[in-house]
């Protein structure tokens, strides 16, 4: 678990291209999280 002000270190997405980016030279950043399909909650 992570809290809260933490670094979260280095995280590194692909896009719906396959490219890899890096938060950290990302000057924008948004991460939205959503629970797996067909579950609770």
């Amino acid at each position: 678990m992570i809290d809260i002000g933490e670094p979260l270190g280095e995280i590194i997405l692909q896009d719906h291209e396959g490219n890899q980016n890096s938060l950290n030279t990302s000057r924008r950043k948004v991460i939205f999280c959503y629970p797996k399909a067909s579950t609770p909650g």
